[in-house]
């Protein structure tokens, strides 16, 4: 499989005809034609079939679609970011994180302040699953992961394992949000059992406080009882908001209330305290095992517990 191949799968299924892909690609449609025929050999499937509405792809050619369009997208950030650094000894500074409000606005303000200097600046936001792969890969300097207690065992494993080098940053004690459609936030209350909200919907994030075993999970029967429940399960935190914003359901975060003193991290959104919980979030950093990490990210790390501590 070569990477033109890659190429040329995209754009066919982008223009859904042989002919006009060969000449956007400036190709032969001969040409075009075998190279997709080659690569279906070297695959042993068929990526497209023809229709009376042109050329689509097949259930085969979707999953090798959605695989291979992340592939083409770094290879092209990657070819850009050599372009830099060969030509201009541009300096990089990358940081995968988990959704934090506070921890990206520390990455505008570092990047504000050396905006002037040949820096290339990288944010990635991710899971903490992803954050880990991120740094181990070495898509990223450093990382900002969260975890709670149940997965405290298993993530510290699998960071040995990656051989990264995990350092704490602070323990959060955990938050129930809710948007202006539901009545709780308006409730004049300190904090909320998570009973009393079972008559609404449950949001659950993948790769969040789920991706726990079944027996971590079940040491927490609050949490057991909410994953079971949950009719909503979501991918990132920009869907979580959303489905905050449009209907009266609730989920479960840390907050750190020195970070958002001054500012919340989300209008209309309430954070309120779980009373009794039994577990905490953690949040961290990591970094590769004897990485020495460069001077705007230890900035960057000595800023991000400037706002968590005060």
């Amino acid at each position: 499989m070569e990477f033109k191949q890659i190429q040329q799968v995209i754009e066919i299924a982008k223009t859904a005809s042989i002919s006009k892909a060969a000449q956007n690609l400036y190709i032969s449609q001969p040409n075009l034609s075998l190279s997709i025929k080659n690569l279906e050999m070297e695959l042993g499937a068929s990526l497209f079939i023809r229709t009376t509405k042109g050329i689509e792809l097949t259930e085969f050619g979707e999953q090798f679609l959605a695989y291979s369009r992340p592939v083409y997208q770094q290879f092209l950030q990657l070819e850009e970011i050599c372009q830099h650094v060969i030509h201009e000894n541009r300096k990089i500074f990358s940081v995968s994180t988990v959704t934090l409000k506070f921890v990206y606005n520390v990455f505008v303000d570092i990047y504000q302040k050396h905006r002037e200097e040949n820096i290339y600046f990288s944010h990635n936001e991710n899971t903490t699953k992803g954050v880990i792969e991120d740094v181990c890969q070495q898509n990223a300097d450093i990382g900002i992961i969260i975890f709670t207690s149940l997965q405290r065992k298993s993530i510290k494993r699998v960071l040995k394992l990656k051989e990264l080098e995990y350092t704490r940053l602070s323990m959060e004690l955990p938050y129930v949000i809710v948007s202006t459609l539901n009545p709780y936030f308006y409730k004049d209350i300190e904090s909320v059992d998570i009973k009393e909200l079972s008559i609404y919907p449950f949001i659950a994030s993948y790769g969040d406080i789920f991706y726990s075993s079944a027996n971590e999970m079940s040491t927490v029967s609050s949490i057991n009882q909410l994953a079971r429940t949950s009719k909503i399960y979501i991918s990132n935190r920009a869907c979580l908001y959303d489905l905050l914003y449009r209907t009266d359901a609730f989920s479960i975060c840390s907050n750190n209330a020195v970070a958002y003193k001054e500012e919340k991290a989300y209008e209309k959104i309430r954070p309120i305290p779980i009373k009794s919980p039994d577990f905490n979030f953690e949040i961290g950093w990591i970094k590769r095992k004897n990485y020495i990490i460069s001077p705007i990210a230890e900035e960057f790390i000595y800023k991000v517990i400037q706002t968590m501590e005060g």
